[in-house]
């Protein structure tokens, strides 16, 4: 169970943010900028900015947590790869927390199993 909420929490954050971004990016590019939203829209609008915020403190908390997890408990990662990791998830929290999980906890849970 835990390391399917690994899993989940991993990469369904990284998933909404990567949607809103693009739906944000569609909607400053149409005419709609200006326009009032729709009644009929707003609590669907609120309801995805909520699950956003959400998102994006679980992604703080995996980004805390897989820094945790490089410096403490990779062994099979030296100084310098640690240290490009840790910039990456970082900056780029959305798209390396996956692609680290993929790499390296996916096998290590597959190893305890």
């Amino acid at each position: 169970m835990k390391k399917k909420l690994v899993m989940l929490g991993s990469v369904l954050p990284s998933v909404i943010v990567i949607l809103s971004l693009v739906f944000a990016a569609i909607i400053v590019n149409s005419d709609l900028v200006n326009q009032e939203i729709p009644v009929s829209l707003r609590s669907v609008v609120i309801l995805w900015l909520i699950l956003l915020l959400v998102s994006v403190l679980l992604l703080w908390g995996f980004i805390i947590g897989y820094i945790v997890h490089i410096f403490a408990m990779n062994k099979e990662l030296i100084i310098g790869k640690k240290i490009i990791w840790t910039v990456c998830i970082w900056f780029f929290s959305f798209i390396t927390i996956p692609i680290y999980w993929y790499i390296y906890l996916r096998n290590d849970e597959r190893n305890k199993t």
